[in-house]
């Protein structure tokens, strides 16, 4: 038998334990917005104290390699947090480690404390801290390369809280080698940024409305500098404007949106554009999205989205079809149940070949839930979407449902029924109250999205006959999952007399809408010919 390995003595333990005791006494803090004018420092088991205006500051700070060693502890204080990121806040895939995990705000500020029970690299500690404020995750795929784990604008720059109704508001962007700067029409600064804080700088603070047209002076922002500049107000919605084709050239060449009248970004147009602008934008300034299908060569992989549908109407299913052969997300499939008939003859032969999509029948009286959860157990997405089939969705709603998934970190994303459409009427409601982009609040259920791990976790589709996608959201907020709003364009709910699982009074329907469309208005849809 080996030796046995003599045990410390008593006074031996007594001083090791004093001395990591010591060491967490040890208190480093680092303050400014500036990672440049922080003094490179090694940490051997100290507290790490950091206090910082925004997540922005984070974020340059987590990837500067100014903080290196080890530590025990990180008391992290953001002194400007929007309610988008506070809404939010969680544990990031945290170390065997982790003894703790706390944070509060108590007015604009807040504070994120992680504790650890050995020493924890500090880089790590500071990328878990990112991950926890801007919930930035890596992609869930079950298979080929992954994309680099880079924190994308989007989680610093998004549309979140936007609300798309009536004028954009109107403001003067002007720009010089170092700086750019917006200003309302009265000509106060709103907001401004610099090459060294960065365009991300100052926007979790930023006193302007995101639904907004600037009207960009003659001389453009010169990249790289200024297109990431461009790119952040951009992703926050921001459309650009000038009567100079030459500068909507080159502000296009930028990838972000130009018009010449400022006075165009109004209603359903102007919803249109803020929206093209924010898509725009996530897709160029994220590193890991240029190089898939939807903004590049396709040399990283998209998730894959299989979009699952129940349907009992027939009459609805080609245009169902259109709409999904027509979406501009390329790694998606459709698997559709046939609750209670036959594929109609000639289905198949009017769909493109290349889109690729799976027919199960289900008996009449199989519940709704039971054909939901039987076709997302056979998808092979990594993603799940739902769809109705009477409803109506533009080419670009699968590609803004995982643009919002991967930028807010959310458990599911969905869109509102902000639009309904009357098909016995010949009319179109635009119930604003539903037009804010926002964290927590009730979804339209034909338009869900969520990986299967989160549809796992909760123990997947409610064998009811309905309600399905109330319980749904129901169990993902009671596990404590984040549910997110975003825009409401490219989806319309269709409420007709009969045929549906919810029932609504129609009168009462109308009675909340803001305003009346004739039909079904392009800037929101266009319908499939069938």
């Amino acid at each position: 038998m080996p030796a046995a390995v003599p045990r410390p003595s008593l006074a031996r333990r007594a001083v090791r334990r004093a001395r990591r005791e010591l060491s967490g006494l040890r208190r480093t803090t680092v303050r400014g917005s500036d990672p440049a004018r922080v003094k490179p420092r090694w940490l051997r088991g100290h507290r790490l104290r950091v206090v910082l205006p925004d997540a922005a500051a984070l974020v340059r700070l987590a990837g500067s390699g100014r903080l290196t060693g080890q530590i025990r502890a990180l008391d992290l204080t953001l002194a400007h947090a929007p309610e988008w990121q506070v809404a939010g806040v969680r544990p990031p895939r945290l170390a065997r480690s982790v003894t703790g995990f706390r944070w509060h705000r108590r007015g604009d500020r807040l504070r994120v404390r992680l504790r650890w029970s050995r020493p924890y690299e500090s880089d790590r500690a500071l990328g878990d801290a990112v991950r926890a404020v801007l919930r930035y995750r890596p992609w869930e795929r079950a298979s080929g390369p992954h994309p680099p784990e880079t924190t994308s604008m989007a989680a610093l720059a998004n549309p979140y809280g936007r609300t798309l109704v009536g004028a954009a508001t109107r403001y003067r962007l002007s720009a010089g080698a170092d700086r750019v700067v917006l200003r309302d029409p009265h000509g106060r600064v709103l907001w401004h940024a610099d090459r060294v804080t960065g365009p991300g700088a100052g926007l979790a603070r930023a006193g302007f409305t995101k639904y907004a047209v600037a009207s960009v002076d003659v001389a453009v922002p010169v990249p790289p500098f200024g297109a990431e500049v461009l790119r952040a107000l951009a992703a926050c919605g921001v459309v650009f404007a000038s009567p100079d084709p030459a500068v909507r050239a080159a502000l296009a060449a930028l990838a972000v949106v130009a018009v010449e009248d400022p006075d165009s970004v109004d209603d359903l147009a102007g919803y249109a554009l803020s929206v093209q602008a924010a898509r725009q934008a996530a897709l160029s300034a994220d590193p890991a999205l240029r190089r898939t299908a939807l903004a590049g060569d396709g040399t990283c992989p998209l998730p894959a989205v299989s979009a699952v549908v129940a349907t009992k109407r027939a009459e609805h299913l080609d245009a169902l079809l259109g709409y999904l052969a027509a979406q501009t997300y390329p790694a998606l499939e459709a698997v559709v149940g046939l609750h209670g008939y036959d594929l109609p003859p000639g289905t198949r032969e009017r769909l493109p070949a290349s889109f690729p999509v799976r027919f199960v029948r289900f008996p009449a009286e199989r519940t709704l839930g039971g054909v939901l959860g039987e076709l997302s157990r056979i998808a092979d997405g990594d993603l799940l979407t739902k769809l109705d089939d009477d409803d109506h969705y533009g080419p670009d709603h699968v590609t803004d449902l995982f643009l919002a998934w991967h930028a807010v970190g959310a458990d599911l994303v969905a869109k509102g029924a902000r639009f309904v459409h009357f098909p016995e009427r010949g009319e179109t409601i635009d119930r604003a109250w539903a037009a804010p982009e926002v964290f927590d609040v009730t979804p339209a259920g034909g338009t869900l999205l969520f990986s299967r791990g989160s549809l796992a976790q909760v123990g997947g589709w409610s064998h009811a006959p309905r309600h399905v996608d109330a319980d749904l959201l129901a169990r993902v907020r009671g596990a404590g999952g984040l549910v997110y709003r975003t825009h409401a364009l490219e989806y319309v709910y269709v409420r007709r007399t009969s045929g549906h699982t919810f029932v609504a009074d129609t009168d009462a329907l109308l009675a909340h809408g803001e305003r009346t469309y004739p039909g079904l208005p392009p800037e929101i849809v266009r319908p499939v010919r069938v």
